[in-house]
């Protein structure tokens, strides 16, 4: 039987571990070797206490403000969790476990009319590939890639 100093001491060990995880600075192995411990005992251990890390990490305030920023600016998801301070793919999670998130649909094949806009607006001063993307509803890339492949180039101001 173990003494009550003994247990005393892993408790106060393994919540000092649990605020570790926490607070996400370290990794597992990196908190094992402070502990001396292996990096699956001390996965182990934050799962005993109800912790995995990289679930249910977000503070909830977080999470409210990224939707805020997604609603009303209209931001990429990237763009979203990094002002609101967190991982893209754990906000993308978190928000479509929330029913506030729901990636877009894939654009289709190109449309005759979606490149007769690219052609007239592309070489116009101040549109962006960018600004062309959104008002298409596809990403910059592809702007890029299809005006690429009709033998268009950017305007000289529109380079950074």
């Amino acid at each position: 039987m173990r003494n009550l100093a003994q247990t005393n001491g892993r408790v106060k060990r393994n919540a000092a571990i649990v605020a570790l995880l926490k607070i996400s600075v370290l990794s597992l192995v990196e908190i094992g070797a402070r502990f001396f411990l292996s990096y699956q005992r001390v996965q182990q251990i934050g799962l005993v206490v109800g912790y995995q890390r990289g679930h249910a990490t977000i503070p909830e305030e977080n999470i409210a403000h990224a939707a805020a920023l997604l609603d009303a600016h209209d931001l990429p998801l990237a763009h979203a969790a990094d002002m609101a301070g967190v991982k893209r793919k754990s906000l993308q999670q978190a928000l479509q476990r929330r029913g506030l998130y729901q990636p877009g649909p894939a654009p289709g094949p190109w449309q005759s009319s979606d490149e007769q806009f690219v052609r007239s607006v592309y070489k116009r001063k101040g549109w962006s590939a960018a600004r062309v993307a959104r008002d298409l509803g596809r990403t910059r890339n592809e702007v890029i890639g299809k005006a690429n492949r009709m033998g268009l180039s950017a305007p000289s101001e529109a380079r950074p």
